[in-house]
């Protein structure tokens, strides 16, 4: 207690000599100190000279009521810095101990009346009877709490510095404002996080909560722009001379890609309404490319036909790889009646996975599958004929394939029919067919699952056959 006091009377004294011009006229009648608390109230002691002065309230060092308090004889007096006369009630001979001072005067708010007592209407200290209709009639350090006072705190300021009012009415460890958090983070509920505006440029916010670089595109708000996958930067989007020889620029989202496609323009699905999305890897118009372009919240995920589609009923986890007799199909863990028009009746189409009769496409012609045609009759029809190669997908039309044994181009019906799997919807090599593709290969030398006919596994971007 004493060394906090000869530095506190330290500070002051230093003060009072420096700024308010030295000891003449100021010191209190001559007293000798040695402490602050050898000098009248009001005073404080000059340790050099080791006599008590006036100091302004603005040179008491910052601390707790234990150091120095300003000390007012009137409300409306300047006030000067002074050992606190009393801590506690039982200091005073009379009155009660307020801001460090005995007094028997009147308040002006609960904080000026000691434990247990709030300051009433007409400016007394008064021992509160413990009911209330607001935290107003409550003593300084409680609440109103269902018509009774109770232990709590109504504002931050009753709570320690590194302490918070919570909205429950409690003391609890956090920040007050944002001013008490890091570069970049805003204070919410007694927690320092940053949020997507607070962030310096070039910083984005964490699931850490704090600021950082991006380590995805989806974390980036580029405008009219486009994220830069390579280096998570804002660019502007490609042009048809802005890519690189082996580039091609993806009018869809603005960016240079590898050309895996030789000869294939990736605008090409632009005018397509149920695939208008280019898949740079299988090369073929898509309705999705991930499940984030379809409708997630009615369960549909992206198949690896590049088709949004909805399970309604899971494989069976017992059995992988089968229905237990509900349908026929089990397909990426879903099971369906179909893969196309032959597992359906005449004049029905695969839709979705499941048999059913083709909306009238002279009303709305969205509902035909790529590539087929709509006739007089207002039925989708798939495209027959026409010469191909086995080993050449796009030698027939979209939602048709190759038939090897014809060497014709025929459709299987719904979706992309049948697509590069076998006619009858089957893959060798212990392979299911997706309705389009034959998946499940994999290229890792100790378990190699190859493809069947000779086709390329796309392991490990997918594990996929394609017939490149």
């Amino acid at each position: 207690m004493r060394s906090s006091q000869t530095l506190t009377a330290l500070f002051a004294a230093i003060f009072a000599l420096f700024v308010l011009g030295g000891c003449s006229g100021d010191t209190a009648g001559a007293l000798t100190c040695t402490f602050d608390t050898d000098c009248a109230l009001g005073t404080v002691c000059q340790v050099q000279d080791r006599v008590c002065i006036t100091a302004g309230c603005e040179f008491c060092p910052p601390g707790n009521a234990s150091d120095q308090i300003c000390y007012k004889p009137t409300p409306d007096a300047v006030g000067s810095c002074s050992a606190p006369q009393c801590s506690t009630n039982a200091e005073c001979a009379e009155g009660t101990c307020r801001g460090g001072v005995c007094t028997t005067g009147g308040c002006v708010a609960h904080a000026d009346c000691g434990d247990g007592e709030i300051c009433n209407l007409v400016g007394q200290c008064a021992m509160s009877d413990g009911t209330c209709a607001g935290n107003a009639d409550c003593p300084n350090g409680q609440v109103c709490k269902a018509d009774l006072c109770v232990d709590g705190c109504a504002t931050n300021t009753e709570c320690k510095d590194d302490e918070f009012c919570t909205s429950d009415n409690t003391c609890a460890q956090g920040c007050r404002d944002s001013m008490m958090c890091p570069s970049g983070q805003v204070c919410t509920e007694g927690d320092c996080g940053c949020t997507a505006t607070s962030c310096p440029d070039g910083k984005v916010c964490l699931d850490t909560g704090n600021c950082g670089n991006a380590t995805d595109c989806s974390q980036l708000d580029c405008g009219a722009q486009v994220c830069d996958p390579a280096t998570l930067m804002c660019v502007d989007a490609c042009t048809a001379d802005s890519c690189l020889p082996n580039e091609v620029c993806n009018a869809a989202n603005g960016r240079c890609e590898i050309n895996n496609c030789p000869g294939e323009d990736p605008n090409q699905c632009a005018g397509n309404a149920q695939r208008p999305v280019w898949d740079p890897i299988k090369c073929f118009c898509a309705e999705c490319l991930d499940d984030t372009t379809c409708d997630q919240g009615a369960g549909e995920t992206c198949n690896a036909a590049g088709n949004c589609f909805s399970c309604q009923t899971v494989c069976d986890p017992a059995t992988p790889g089968t229905c237990q007799g509900t349908t026929p199909y089990c397909i990426s863990n879903c099971c369906v009646e179909c893969v196309g028009a032959a597992d359906c009746a005449q004049g029905q189409l695969c839709l979705d996975g499941f048999c059913g009769q083709p909306p009238n496409c002279q009303v709305d012609p969205s509902v035909c599958p790529a590539g087929y045609t709509c006739s007089a009759a207002g039925q989708c029809e798939s495209p027959q004929g026409g010469a191909c190669s086995a080993n050449d997908p796009a030698s027939c039309p979209a939602g048709t394939f190759c038939d090897p044994t014809t060497l014709m181009c025929s459709g299987a019906g719904g979706g992309m029919g049948c697509g590069l799997c076998n006619p009858d919807c089957t893959c060798d090599g212990g392979l299911t067919c997706n309705g389009f593709l034959c998946e499940g290969c994999s290229n890792n030398p100790f378990d190699p699952k190859p493809c069947p006919n000779g086709d390329t596994c796309l392991d490990p971007f997918a594990p996929i056959c394609f017939p490149f």
